[in-house]
């Protein structure tokens, strides 16, 4: 049974909401002894509002959930796996997708399509928070508005990372430097092969020093790929195209790097084997198919040589993890 927003060692009293053949969920009607991860929720809108999942654990239990749930999905693959915790709990979103309908501006409410409007939000930065006042009278009608406080994301020192609102970039700037530090140490050259680069968070950072070829379908995210790391070869199409056409050109790589989307990539898993770069680099954001794809690697030849996580959204389920696999 799944019981929302309950809290480990709670007693509550709940109502089924949901039932299925092998699970059941339920809602909290009453708390009637508190868990020791319980604390109170800050935000008034928790609980209502979706944006938030876990406001109501302290931050050591939400590591050691999420450290749970990672080493559950990988426990065939990778031992005592630690999650990297985030440098600030409160404050650290520098993008966001606001809702907005009749006047109002929010978030939609947990598993509901409802608006729940909000005044403020206490997971963005504070120059985040002043562009959400600033846009709340101009929104008409209704839908989605997506908002970014800084145009360029690079920390000093690094090549230029620029964005803008409607491509994906990490949310937080300190969870995303240490992610993307991991990520990079654990590239091996000189020939890499980049899947799913977005706007070129990676491949930035790798280009100057090393062959990189970036692979993206998206052409808004691609443009702004070419303009952050100029010295990749930049590749608009589908990964398994993309796949398909190095594999015919004979061209070979050393390690490939990918992150692809929450449904992972099943689908290129072949093409990727064929390829047979000596390293794989996997970033996911979903430890299940992460899971999943890295067992059909391993069965492909492939054993798992490192393994991380990083919290980069606390207050919420979320979890981002690296995998390194390498050609036995």
């Amino acid at each position: 049974m799944f019981v929302a927003l309950g809290a480990p060692g709670d007693l509550v009293e709940a109502e089924v909401v949901e039932r299925h053949k092998k699970w059941e969920r339920a809602e909290i009607l009453r708390v009637l002894e508190p868990g020791p991860a319980r604390v109170p929720a800050p935000c008034p809108y928790f609980g209502a509002c979706g944006g938030c999942q876990w406001q109501h654990l302290s931050a050591e239990a939400q590591l050691e959930a999420k450290q749970r749930i990672l080493r559950s999905a990988l426990r065939r693959l990778a031992a005592d796996v630690t999650v990297e915790p985030a440098a600030a709990a409160f404050g650290y979103r520098r993008r966001v997708k606001v809702h907005y309908a009749h006047g109002q501006v929010g978030f939609l409410a947990r598993r509901s399509h409802k608006l729940v409007a909000i005044d403020r939000c206490l997971v963005l930065e504070p120059a985040l928070q002043e562009q959400l006042d600033r846009v709340r009278g101009g929104l008409s009608g209704h839908g989605t508005h997506a908002l970014s406080a800084l145009e360029d994301l690079a920390d000093p020192g690094e090549p230029p990372f620029r964005v803008t609102a409607h491509v994906f970039a990490q949310v937080g700037e300190a969870a995303d430097r240490t992610l993307r530090r991991a990520v990079v140490e654990q590239v091996r050259g000189p020939r890499v092969l980049e899947l799913f680069a977005g706007a070129g968070n990676f491949t930035r950072l790798l280009a100057g020093s090393l062959a990189v070829t970036a692979v993206d379908i998206d052409a808004q995210a691609l443009a702004l790929l070419r303009e952050n790391a100029p010295a990749a070869r930049a590749i608009g199409a589908p990964a398994d195209q993309a796949l398909r056409e190095l594999l015919d050109r004979s061209e070979r790589f050393d390690t490939v790097l990918l992150d692809p989307p929450r449904s992972g990539a099943a689908e290129i898993l072949g093409e990727l084997a064929r390829l047979a770069p000596g390293r794989i680099v996997y970033v996911s954001c979903d430890p299940m198919t992460l899971a999943r794809d890295a067992e059909r690697l391993v069965a492909r030849g492939y054993g798992v040589s490192w393994a991380r996580g990083f919290d980069l959204m606390p207050q919420t389920f979320h979890i981002e993890a690296v995998l390194v696999l390498d050609r036995c």
